[in-house]
């Protein structure tokens, strides 16, 4: 009952103007982890009360990801500072603070590895996280990331990153996409190739240009099967921002000049009407 009591105090308030600092936070009722799984990361998500989320995120190979996600107006790229703090049924303490994070307008705080393992920690040991800055058109704001329920979750998502897939460099170091004869539009398999692929970029990171080739087979003439090339390279690297893809992609056609299989035949040509994506770290 004490318990219970100490939290309602510590709540009681919330996202209301305290002097001079908005507060926000779950109350026990409303303290959920949800689990949500991606192509290469599983991760737990915790919903803030009016404020937004909160995403504790992590890789096939064990990579750590922490951030907090305001809703519109309620962060400017302001500094933040991130620290563990006592939950209301622990003995007082001061705040341990584990680092200084700035994101951008409209992005989340995000930290590194090592920050993202702290709070998991202080989370499996009952701590709180706060996230705390200054605004310039309102008061300073305070936003507590609860660990109730925690230790449960952990157990879905260590589950999940077992069963993520490999991930590789080398098995995304070259991918290749076919096109229809004549065509420079991507198919159902060449996008979901591309999905994958942009996936994975966006989990790992670490490449510093993409290149996207265009080939075609030799039907018609070579003016226009080189400008067809460059098409399909250019359609794959539209696609690839479109899916939220920031490396640099370099466009090269070679038309019909480089064909990885016999003219010939259909199966051949169908071989030769495609896109060759190289990464390169």
């Amino acid at each position: 009952m004490r318990s219970l009591l100490c939290l309602l105090l510590f709540f009681v308030g919330m996202t209301t103007v305290r002097a001079e600092t908005l507060e926000f936070g779950n109350v026990m009722e409303q303290t959920q982890w949800h689990l949500e799984r991606g192509t290469f990361t599983c991760g737990l998500v915790q919903t803030i009360a009016d404020y937004g989320r909160a995403e504790l995120v992590q890789r096939g190979d064990g990579r750590l990801g922490f951030s907090v996600h305001a809703r519109p107006g309620l962060y400017e790229g302001q500094m933040t500072r991130v620290a563990l703090v006592t939950a209301p049924w622990q003995s007082p303490a001061q705040p341990r603070v584990l680092t200084m994070s700035q994101g951008a307008v409209g992005l989340p705080v995000k930290l590194d590895s090592e920050a993202a393992r702290q709070v998991m920690l202080g989370f499996q040991g009952g701590r709180f996280t706060e996230f705390s800055y200054p605004a310039d058109s309102q008061p300073s704001i305070r936003v507590f990331i609860s660990s109730l329920g925690f230790r449960a979750a952990l157990g879905k998502l260590q589950k999940c990153v077992s069963a993520l897939p490999s991930a590789k460099f080398s098995d995304y170091a070259k991918t290749e996409v076919h096109f229809a004869s004549g065509s420079y539009r991507l198919g159902k398999a060449g996008r979901e190739h591309i999905e994958r692929l942009a996936g994975y970029l966006k989990t790992y990171g670490g490449v510093k240009l993409i290149i996207a080739v265009g080939n075609t087979d030799n039907v018609g003439f070579a003016t226009f099967n080189y400008r067809l090339g460059e098409r399909r390279a250019r359609s794959v690297a539209d696609f690839l921002r479109a899916q939220g893809v920031g490396v640099p992609i370099e466009v090269i056609s070679h038309g019909e000049s480089r064909p990885a299989d016999l003219n010939s035949t259909a199966v051949g040509r169908a071989h030769n009407r495609r896109v060759t994506i190289t990464l390169e770290r």
